[in-house]
């Protein structure tokens, strides 16, 4: 049984804020571009938001690491089934409790004959969304509460990626062998992707494998950087992100993501150990909140949008004044944070705690 906690890095908490709501400016931009026009400055970094899955698979495979890695070594069957059924604890109640509310949702509509997108609800997918394996190329993965793909490819990590290649890793010693097989494997992924030699029912799951893979090498590398270069690194990595931003949205070279891959790489090594601007920034109270109900944020948000599209349609507010339209703009943001907050209080947290408790494992992340 698992039963030992490492101490918590909040400024790694706190980046899963950023993450999360650089994917909900991603799926809200149009509308709070219309109602805020000096957003549309920015449209370069939510233009990219989406990009943030790909900082939570790498940051997940380094937070597992850091946590997991001496718990599990060796590897033992208990401590693998301890793992997996912690995990599904983590992830299960809030993807369960938005599935079946938007399964009741759609049942209603369909049965008082109200307009939806049927194309969007298929009945038959259900089924794989319940046991999380839409997104393992049985079915079109963005069905239903579309961001719950990359909880099904989690899923393929913990149980597949994650066991095999964490004692693997451990071959690996040194600061610049980690540091060049963390880049080789980012390249690689990009190559095969932009080559097109990731067929697309696979895509996730290779997404997340090299992703994944990556923040393992990463964690290893985290005691062998001082504190001075970790806050170094988070400054070089956010250059390289914010630039390579910039250039996809010029529609310059796919290459700028190799640059952007890498500095998410480093400014979660960086945060690690970094203790200046950058760390005590991202540890910041109210941020490392936001960050900790972040996972209800992702998954609740773009079924929030539905209802907030149906009371605020963007339509209506095109001739009113710009102190309106900074209203709704702010309703809707706060809106979507309350949403998440009740979920993870209500939904994420006690149901979690008390599966582990029926399970007998103690609670880590």
């Amino acid at each position: 049984m698992i039963t030992s906690k490492q101490s918590e890095i909040p400024a790694l908490t706190g980046i899963r804020a950023v993450a999360a709501y650089a994917v909900v400016a991603h799926h809200f931009r149009q509308e709070w571009e219309t109602l805020v026009p000096a957003l549309g400055n920015l449209s370069f970094i939510s233009e990219n938001g989406g990009y943030g899955v790909s900082l939570f698979f790498i940051l997940s495979g380094f937070i597992l690491t850091y946590v997991y890695d001496s718990l599990l070594n060796p590897l033992t069957l208990s401590g693998y089934r301890s793992f997996v059924w912690n995990r599904f604890c983590r992830i299960y109640p809030v993807h369960f409790s938005i599935l079946l509310f938007l399964v009741l949702t759609v049942g209603i509509a369909q049965w008082k004959g109200f307009k939806y997108p049927v194309d969007q609800f298929p009945w038959s997918d259900l089924p794989w969304h319940f046991t999380m394996l839409q997104a393992w190329g049985i079915v079109n993965p963005m069905h239903w509460n579309y961001p719950s793909w990359s909880i099904s490819a989690e899923w393929f990590a913990y149980t597949l990626v994650f066991p095999i290649f964490l004692p693997w890793t451990r071959w690996i010693h040194g600061r610049a062998p980690l540091a060049i097989t963390t880049f080789l494997l980012l390249s690689l992924y990009l190559f095969l992707l932009q080559r097109g030699f990731i067929p697309m029912w696979s895509g996730p799951l290779v997404q997340i494998g090299f992703l994944f893979v990556s923040g393992i090498l990463l964690a290893r590398m985290r005691l062998l950087i001082s504190t001075k270069i970790g806050e170094g690194l988070c400054w070089v990595g956010l250059t390289a992100v914010l630039l390579s931003f910039y250039e996809l949205h010029k529609g310059e070279s796919r290459v700028w993501e190799i640059a952007m891959l890498s500095g998410f790489a480093a400014i979660i090594l960086g945060l690690s150990r970094a203790d200046g601007i950058m760390g005590r920034g991202m540890s910041n109270r109210g941020i490392v909140y936001l960050g900790t109900i972040s996972y209800s944020l992702y998954m609740t948000h773009t079924v929030t949008s539905i209802f907030l599209r149906a009371l605020f349609p963007i339509q209506k507010y095109g001739d009113s004044s710009m102190a309106k339209k900074g209203g709704v703009f702010l309703i809707e943001f706060l809106v979507v944070t309350l949403v998440a907050a009740l979920c993870y209080h209500i939904i994420e947290v006690p149901i979690r705690e008390r599966l582990r408790r029926s399970g007998g494992r103690k609670s880590l992340i």
